[in-house]
């Protein structure tokens, strides 16, 4: 791959990485963006890291990196997202449900979940005589 210097730019897979510090509401940040971008901001609390997460309309994913077990599980349910991966991003598993919540969509896919969003129960209850049960 081209080192990204600008006389390699037309034949690079990715641009040349850029810093803007300060843009924490700006597209990048707060849209659902397919790469290759990574958001890279600083935090104090887990509970800010939280709300820098949640603090935007989409929620397809999410990952923790972190050496403290209770710590991954604790960020891991507070954050909106359909998927969260602890120290990795982007695996997927056959039979684990896939998919995003809030603005990310709605449904499961890559599991049995996906099936069962193509179908629509009905209950039928019959009262009578001939099958022997009668009205509560």
């Amino acid at each position: 791959m081209p080192d990204g210097g600008a006389e390699d730019i037309d034949r690079a897979y990715s641009a040349a990485a850029a810093a803007a510090p300060g843009w924490r509401a700006t597209a990048p940040r707060v849209e659902e963006i397919f790469g290759p971008v990574l958001s890279v901001l600083t935090f104090g609390t887990e509970e800010e890291a939280i709300g820098l997460a949640n603090a935007v309309d989409y929620g397809l994913t999410a990952s923790v990196w972190t050496n403290d077990l209770n710590r991954a599980h604790r960020v891991a349910a507070a954050f909106e997202a359909g998927f969260v991966w602890v120290n990795s991003s982007s695996q997927h598993f056959p039979g684990v449900p896939y998919g995003g919540v809030k603005a990310s969509g709605v449904g499961r896919e890559e599991s049995v979940e996906e099936l069962l969003s193509f179908t629509q129960t009905k209950a039928v209850t019959v009262f009578g005589a001939h099958t022997g049960a009668s009205r509560p």
